[in-house]
């Protein structure tokens, strides 16, 4: 009885040390620990292969079983990796490839379920995000924007995004969707528009992995702003009109009192149209 209490001290240490999700109707004598921990929020690319580190014990005479199998409301629950085993101390690493996807992401999620011989058994959860390679969105870099002093481009359309325009030149400001306001130290930035296009700044969106739903239902279940200000490096941006969403732009850099021209530097992700 000392060795099981000492093993499940450990063992409960280990599980908080690495954040695992256990599910387990009450304290089983299996220990199971999965890496990568829950602190981790992967995703994969639909058919991309993974590999789960899986270490299990028992106090009992031996590990029987390892059971992973996966869940998503598009396939249901899949059979991953099963394992019949006979050591009471050992690691496994569990292959996972991604499933084929009809739409742009899917949240799944893995289940580890290991059992003794006494029929001990415990539960390890962990949540994967598969995105559709074939969805993945194109991105349009070196998009640069300048100080509206310079008189050079400080406006774009968002449906021709890779030529700004300056607004104080252009025959027709109105189709102006996004213009800039600075400072003239540069040091304050802002974002307006003349066509009523609507702002969100979200600095945790992933823009990474940005796909076209993801940034709908962000854009449309959050608060919308006409203006942005105190533009900043990093700033993640999704811009549309009304309540439907257009694309996102990341500030990958602020230039000023440099060699060239104040300016912004941008990146954009655009739902329907990069051109």
């Amino acid at each position: 009885m000392k060795f099981i209490t000492k093993l499940l001290l450990a063992a409960t240490a280990i599980i908080g040390i690495t954040q695992c999700e256990s599910k387990t109707d009450e304290l089983s004598d299996v220990v199971i620990i999965v890496s990568p921990g829950a602190e981790k929020k992967p995703s994969l690319y639909a058919g991309e292969k993974t590999l789960y580190t899986v270490q299990l014990k028992t106090p009992n005479e031996f590990i029987s079983s390892l059971e992973v199998t996966s869940f998503d409301p598009q396939n249901g629950v899949i059979p991953v990796f099963e394992e019949a085993l006979h050591q009471k101390d050992i690691t496994l690493s569990v292959p996972f490839s991604a499933p084929a996807l009809n739409r742009d992401s899917v949240a799944l999620v893995l289940t580890f379920k290991a059992t003794d011989n006494l029929g001990n058994r415990a539960e390890v959860a962990r949540r994967v995000l598969i995105l559709n390679k074939a969805i993945a969105m194109a991105e349009k870099t070196g998009i640069v924007l300048y100080s509206p002093a310079s008189g050079l481009a400080d406006a774009l359309e968002f449906e021709n995004i890779s030529h700004p325009f300056s607004l104080a030149d252009a025959p027709d400001s109105t189709r102006a969707d996004l213009y800039l306001i600075a400072s003239e130290s540069f040091e304050q930035i802002s974002w307006h528009s003349k066509t009523q296009a609507k702002f969100l700044r979200n600095n945790s969106f992933d823009y990474a992995s940005a796909t076209p739903t993801a940034i709908q239902s962000v854009f449309e279940n959050s608060i919308r702003t006409d203006v942005v200000n105190d533009i900043k490096i990093n700033d993640i941006i999704i811009v549309g009109h009304g309540n439907k969403a257009q694309g996102v732009f990341f500030v990958s850099n602020v230039v000023r009192n440099g060699a060239t021209p104040d300016c912004i530097q941008l990146s954009y992700k655009g739902i329907e149209s990069t051109n």
